[in-house]
């Protein structure tokens, strides 16, 4: 019998390519809310469940991604609640579902976010570096430490603290076309700030290993090596589109138009993957040349 695993957030973007790469070799099991839904977009290979308690084969390892859309809505009191809820009140759930199996989960492989670091300019940060200050800081911070209250079950919890995850199809480079296709694309604020990514293949296979090696537990940055700043990503998209990638979008037009979700856009992250490195992790795309090559071929 293949092992089973299940995942949370599975409808989401990388959620739903996760199951598709899962569901070759394993038996799938998805945590959703709208089940019409979940079966249009996940399809028949997987089994699908409106609540933890409809779960009823052991499950060897659990992926957690739910969570909220963190830039379709203003940050109003009640949007910061959903993305509370969504993100800390689900896994806080899970986790108690968890405490009421007699057969453990052997892992649980944690969404979290680069969030995490804050906006801390030209310092070089890997997994040992401090939490940050802030809202996003803040919320990541909750999310980790309700999942790591797995740990007293004996379940190996792993923390994916994911940065911005480029695809066709989707993803964050859904927003960021627009005016590169209209050619009016360029970096965002001054340039200068260090913007975090990673392929959705690099994303999967190392959320693949995270789960596979018994080794490996505690917080992971998922990120590419070949880290660019906003003015580079710009022109590495702007030439892989043949677009110009010159027009900045000021800082103050940023944050008229976004509130405080414009710091995700000009907060700077010099983010090093360095527990991946020293796991033995190979990137099929370390630099953003090549990453934008393959999506846009």
């Amino acid at each position: 019998m293949k092992p089973s695993i299940l995942v949370v957030g599975a409808t989401g973007f990388i959620g739903q390519a996760l199951v598709k790469r899962l569901s070759r070799n394993h038996s799938v099991i998805c945590w959703v809310r709208d089940l019409e839904k979940a079966k249009t977009l996940l399809g028949d290979p997987v089994t699908l469940v409106t609540s933890l308690d409809q779960v009823s084969e052991p499950v060897k390892t659990v992926f957690n991604l739910a969570g909220a859309p963190i830039m379709d809505k203003a940050w109003s009191a009640a949007r910061k609640e959903t993305l509370y809820r969504s993100r800390v009140g689900v896994t806080k759930d899970v986790v108690t579902w968890m405490s009421g199996l007699k057969e453990k989960p052997e892992a649980l492989v944690q969404g979290s976010a680069v969030g995490y670091f804050g906006d801390r300019g030209e310092e070089e940060l890997n997994e040992t570096s401090l939490l940050g200050t802030g809202y996003l800081s803040e919320l990541c911070d909750s999310w980790e430490q309700a999942a790591l209250e797995a740990e007293a079950l004996g379940v190996r919890v792993v923390l994916a603290r994911t940065s911005m995850v480029l695809a066709s199809g989707g993803g964050a480079l859904d927003k960021i076309l627009p005016p590169f296709l209209a050619f009016v694309g360029g970096p965002f604020g001054s340039g200068s700030q260090w913007m975090p990514w990673i392929h959705l293949a690099d994303e999967l296979q190392a959320l693949e290993l995270l789960s596979r090696d018994v080794s490996l537990k505690g917080p992971f940055n998922l990120v590419a090596p070949g880290q660019r700043r906003s003015t580079e990503f710009a022109q590495d998209l702007g030439a892989a589109l043949h677009r110009p990638s010159w027009l900045k979008a000021p800082k103050f037009a940023l944050k008229t138009l976004l509130g405080d979700r414009a710091q995700m856009l000009l907060c700077s992250q010099r983010i090093v993957p360095q527990r991946l490195i020293d796991a033995g992790f190979v990137f099929s795309y370390p630099q953003l040349d090549g990453a934008f090559t393959e999506i846009f071929s």
